[in-house]
């Protein structure tokens, strides 16, 4: 009776372990998945804040190197990591577009479209494997217009 009892319980904790194998991978996968969604969430909204802060400077001071400038400075560092192109466009009321000349913002009534492009490698190979090359590539953009 007693043998029995031992071999029944070192199954138990076997098939215990086999369960904590398991369910312990999928559980870490699903950790990864929230770090890097999340770091990919806060890289976006903070660089649509620092272009957003970038667009507001080119309005009113009217120089878009003040203006990349801003947007490095509000970027919290991420600037650098993020390899970031800058495209600066002013429709103006007939509907044209054209790029920003240097130390100008347009016209009052034109509409100063600021734009970055940016990518990202993932904090993790796991989620990397669903993205093209494990770069996330994004673009934020604002628009404001000149009064």
């Amino acid at each position: 009776m007693n043998a029995n009892r031992i071999i029944l319980n070192s199954k138990v904790r076997g098939v215990a372990l086999v369960e904590f194998a398991l369910i312990s991978a999928m559980f870490f996968a699903l950790i990864a998945a929230v770090f890097d969604f999340s770091y990919l969430l806060y890289i976006n909204l903070t660089m649509q804040h620092a272009v957003r802060e970038g667009a507001r400077v080119a309005a009113v001071h009217g120089d878009y190197s003040t203006a990349i400038a801003r947007i490095q400075d509000q970027s919290m560092g991420l600037w650098t990591t993020l390899s970031p192109t800058v495209s600066i466009a002013v429709v103006n009321a007939n509907g044209g577009v054209t790029t920003l000349p240097p130390k100008s913002s347009g016209v009052s009534a034109d509409i100063i479209v600021l734009t970055v492009n940016c990518s990202s490698t993932l904090m993790t190979g796991f989620i990397a494997a669903f993205f093209p090359n494990g770069i996330y590539s994004f673009s934020v953009s604002t628009t404001i217009r000149n009064e």
